[in-house]
């Protein structure tokens, strides 16, 4: 006859019954549970989260420096005589228009830009010219000491026509070019013969770049290339 109650297990198997459930447990629970150091693949890494979150700042490239010094057109002057830039006119091959201005002439100073504003738009076709004929013959004020001046002058211009200062005693000048007074404008042909002269005075009087020089160079431009 069998015995009414099994003999009870040992106190050891009860023992390692326990340890091996709960290691148990403990297995499922692990891997249930993410690891703080090993980020689920639904939950981003700190790492990738600052990524997400801070975007790329652009990388470009600094700005070039501006040197304002440079973009402004250098200014040189040359002392000569007028028969010396009459001999320079006839040997540039091409129409010119010589512009004589004084420092002590307000309305030469002020058309003076428009010689400039001609350089721009069609000194790829003639010469434009600046001859300041301040220099009176004193020997107290020599032609060298209008330099500073005038230089002061054509940088406020941004003059980067070819400017002289002329050595011939400006009685002189106008006395060889047959001219009462200044502002005087003169345009040469290629061959350096003068096409047409403006004084302000007699038929001219008043005259001005936009209203008479400009239209008399553009004709003038217009017959040099029929003549080539």
């Amino acid at each position: 006859m069998p015995p009414l109650f099994a003999a009870a297990p040992s106190l050891s198997l009860i023992r390692r019954s326990l340890v091996c459930l709960a290691l148990g447990l403990a297995g499922i629970s692990l891997g249930c549970q993410p690891s703080a150091d090993q980020p689920s693949a639904d939950q981003p890494s700190p790492a990738e989260s600052e990524q997400a979150t801070e975007p790329e700042s652009p990388t470009s490239e600094p700005a070039p420096a501006v040197d304002a010094a440079a973009a402004k057109p250098t200014v040189e002057i040359e002392f000569a005589s007028l028969d010396e830039i009459g001999a320079m006119v006839k040997k540039l091959g091409r129409p010119a228009v010589v512009d004589y201005w004084s420092l002590a002439c307000p309305p030469c100073m002020e058309e003076f830009p428009g010689l400039v504003k001609l350089h721009l738009e069609h000194g790829d076709q003639l010469s434009c010219i600046a001859v300041d004929v301040d220099y009176d013959g004193r020997k107290s004020k020599p032609a060298e000491s209008y330099r500073e001046a005038v230089t002061a002058f054509l940088e406020t211009q941004e003059a980067a026509v070819p400017s002289y200062i002329c050595t011939t005693p400006s009685d002189e000048v106008f006395a060889a070019l047959k001219i009462g007074s200044i502002p005087t404008v003169i345009l040469y042909a290629a061959d350096g013969s003068i096409v047409k002269k403006f004084v302000d005075a007699g038929e001219t009087a008043g005259f001005g770049y936009e209203k008479d020089i400009v239209p008399a160079v553009e004709q003038l431009l217009k017959d040099t290339a029929v003549a080539k």
